[in-house]
């Protein structure tokens, strides 16, 4: 068995009112296509009804100066009160004004300068310091009044949110310039100074202007403009190309197919740079390109997802729309809705009538429920809506038919009992059942998922197969390698080894990503392939895990690609300089590359971004310890629990840290506080075990550890060390059973 005095390496947590901004020129603004922004007008001089479809949708008032003709809110003196937020809404001088506690606390009133959004709601962007917009957090309820509308809320009720927390209005979380403007303005560049954290944003047009989805348009403007001379193959020159060709129904094989299969389908990818849960990797977006060449999406993850694939946090449509059949039969974004006005296709179930024949479909026979009632409409049990932001209700995008069986065996919403609340799900189960037969109660992901998340090692053959299962999505497939993950062993390497070699852009993110469960000295076996992938997403990924890697492990050539990539890696970090995060993840690199100063240097910024950051105080401290000055390591653990005194994080470093000192009732205190504030944690309650039986309370060291078991049955850490303790204590009865928890025959 370890000692506690050997744990505290692991201690350390690794992740992931100056003058407002305003839109200028961006000459050749993405550099890989040659191309600069033209504006809306230069495409509406051939594209003149796609330019009228546009006018005035989502897409068009996404974001807006403000004024008489873009406000929607009740500015007449109106107020807004909840339990941590208070503010008046005024018009003076042609000014809207908000009146409300500013950075310092101070109430003061804030000029609004831009809208954001009109429909269910409206916030408002009042200017910040160093160049920040920043989105106010009480927000303009558009709807109708009949629908509850036409009222200011609080976008956070639930929340006090006081100056200097991340989410209160002023906070680095509601910054505009990394956290909405990418996706309400065209050709954005943040422009970010590190030295001085003032941003010098700019951006060629306000809202989700043409080019935003076709790309910069100079060369195709130029070539229409010449009457189309020196004809070029790619007659769109670097535009995107996102018209889909429709659908038509073929008798021959009884379903619908492409009326013109050579039309290309790319609009899922752009439409997901901005309806998806992912980070930016780079400005510089390519036409055509994979989501996965400019951000990173997230997979089905905990937290995100429910564990069969529905939405639970605000996710968008990109990842839910990746599991649904219609994705696999190449159904696209614009295939219903349509792309410049964003209205649906057709109205009600016409747009599924389109491939969907309404004789089969659209009646009660299929649907179950009376025509015009709740349930009749396709979308009611095949796209259920969750509210975000108190009034916007959004549809789960994977098309997926019911599974009230899934609720009986693991808790994930159904649609049928969302309507019929007062009967259980195993009363729907039966009428879905009834209806359908057992073809549709057939193992789901889902039920190998919510295995796996409660830590269950039988799970990981089955995750196995699901990676390597090519009728599953590739999200799927990917969410699944990542998973296993969560248990290192054989079907991990398997699963790693082909998850690196796949097909699929979304298997091998997740085969990057899981390379942080294999030892560092394992590592190139599985990732240096990845290093050189066409994906930046990837590739980073993959260098972000071997850049501490032994160069001694690796040939010349794959360190010169190892290099390459890294350099990308950093690329993307620098490009998000303005968040803790990023500084986080830089001194990793940093302290992987035993460059401990520089590390220091990025935690102390990600700590001056956001002093209430803890992961940045806690891996400052471990980077102060490597260097030998173990006193300035535990002050800055204590400052962090100053500013986040709730952290178990922090307590457990704090605790392994006073463990080192040799002050050990200290390190017991802080270590216990760890785990009875996170009882999830196996790890902090297995360490504290540890910490307990070295300091000679054996008995209360098997308290701990046999009710961590309980919580966790399967978590080897603790039942070995249960075994070994029990041995000790002279139970050899109760260490063979923990033993065999382990696998011992």
């Amino acid at each position: 068995m370890r000692s506690v005095a050997a744990l505290f390496l692991m201690g350390v947590i690794t992740v992931g009112c100056s003058p407002s901004p305003s839109p200028g020129p961006l000459p050749e603004a993405t550099p890989e296509v040659g191309a600069s922004f033209v504006g809306r007008a230069a495409c509406g001089e051939c594209h003149a009804p796609e330019l009228a479809a546009f006018s005035g949708s989502h897409h068009d008032r996404a974001m807006e100066a403000a004024g008489a003709d873009t406000i929607l809110g009740d500015f007449a003196d109106a107020e807004l009160t909840s339990p941590d937020l208070k503010a008046r809404f005024s018009l003076r001088d042609g000014r809207y004004l908000i009146r409300t506690a500013g950075v310092d606390g101070q109430v003061a009133d804030f000029p609004v300068a831009w809208t954001f959004g009109v429909e269910p709601l409206q916030q408002y962007l009042l200017p910040g310091p160093g160049g920040r917009l920043q989105a106010f957090a009480g927000a303009w309820d558009s709807r109708p009044a009949a629908d509850g509308g036409q009222r200011w809320f609080d976008l956070y009720p639930e929340q006090v949110l006081q100056p200097g927390d991340p989410l209160h209005w002023t906070g680095i979380d509601q910054t505009w310039n990394y956290q909405c403007a990418e996706c309400h303005v065209t050709g954005f560049r943040k422009g970010y100074d590190p030295a001085s954290r003032v941003y010098a944003s700019a951006w060629s047009e306000e809202d989700v202007s043409c080019e935003a989805c076709h790309g910069p348009g100079s060369r195709h403007v130029q070539w229409a403009r010449s009457g189309g001379a020196g004809d070029d193959p790619d007659r769109f020159l670097g535009l995107t190309g996102v018209a889909t060709g429709g659908w038509r129904w073929d008798e021959s094989v009884g379903k619908p197919v492409r009326a013109s299969p050579d039309a290309p389908v790319s609009d899922v990818e752009t439409c997901g740079r901005c309806h998806a849960r992912r980070g930016t990797l780079t400005e510089n977006v390519l036409p055509d390109q994979h989501l996965l060449a400019s951000h990173r999406p997230a997979l089905l993850t905990e937290g995100l997802y429910h564990p069969d694939g529905q939405i639970q946090d605000e996710v968008f449509e990109y990842g839910s729309f990746l599991q649904s059949r219609m994705a696999a039969a190449g159904v696209a974004c614009s295939d219903c809705h349509e792309p410049h006005s964003l209205q649906l296709r057709a109205p009600g179930n016409g747009v599924c009538s389109q491939c969907h024949a309404p004789a089969r479909y659209d009646g009660q026979a299929h649907t179950r429920h009376a025509p015009e009632s709740p349930g009749s409409q396709c979308v009611d049990c095949h796209m259920p809506e969750r509210t975000y932001m108190v009034v916007d209700p959004r549809r789960d995008h994977s098309l997926r038919i019911p599974r009230p069986d899934l609720t009986v065996k693991i808790g994930v919403p159904n649609a049928c009992n969302a309507c019929h609340t007062g009967q259980s799900a195993a009363w729907a189960a039966g009428e879905v059942t009834r209806w359908l037969g057992a073809r549709d109660t057939e193992p789901h992901f889902g039920e190998v998922f919510a295995a796996a998340r409660g830590g269950d090692p039988a799970a990981a053959p089955a995750l196995q197969a699901l990676v390597a299962d090519p009728g599953q999505p590739a999200i799927v497939r990917g969410t699944a390698l990542l998973e296993l993950a969560r248990f290192p062993g054989p079907a991990l390497a398997a699963a790693l080894a082909a998850g690196a070699a796949d097909d699929e852009p979304l298997v091998r993110l997740a085969a990057a990503q899981a390379l942080d469960a294999v030892p560092p000295d394992l590592r190139p076996r599985f990732g240096t392939a990845l290093l050189g992938d066409d994906l930046l997403g990837v590739r980073v990924e993959a260098a972000r895990h071997l850049a501490g890697v032994s160069p001694e492990l690796l040939s010349a050539a794959d360190r010169a690609v190892l290099q390459r990539a890294l350099t990308d890696y950093e690329a993307t970090l620098r490009q998000d300089a303005d968040r803790p995060e990023a500084q986080l993840n830089l001194g990793n690199l940093r302290t992987a590359q035993g460059a401990m100063d520089q590390a220091s240097a990025a935690y102390r910024e990600a700590i001056a971004l956001d002093p209430g950051f803890a992961p940045a105080y806690a891996n400052l401290a471990d980077s102060l310890r490597r260097q030998g000055v173990d006193a300035a390591a535990v002050a800055t653990l204590r400052a962090g629990l100053e500013r986040a005194p709730d952290d178990p994080g922090l307590r457990h470093a704090l605790g392994l840290a006073l463990v080192r000192q040799g002050d050990r009732e200290a390190a017991l205190l802080e270590l216990r506080r760890a785990a009875e504030s996170a009882p999830d944690s196996a790890r902090y309650a297995y360490v504290l075990g540890v910490a307990l039986h070295d300091a000679g309370r054996a008995s209360e060291a098997l308290t701990v550890l046999e009710a961590a078991r309980r919580r966790h049955p399967t978590d080897g850490d603790i039942l070995e060390a249960l075994a070994a303790y029990n041995r000790e204590a002279g139970r050899p009865g109760d260490a063979a059973e923990y033993e065999r928890g382990l696998g011992a025959p």
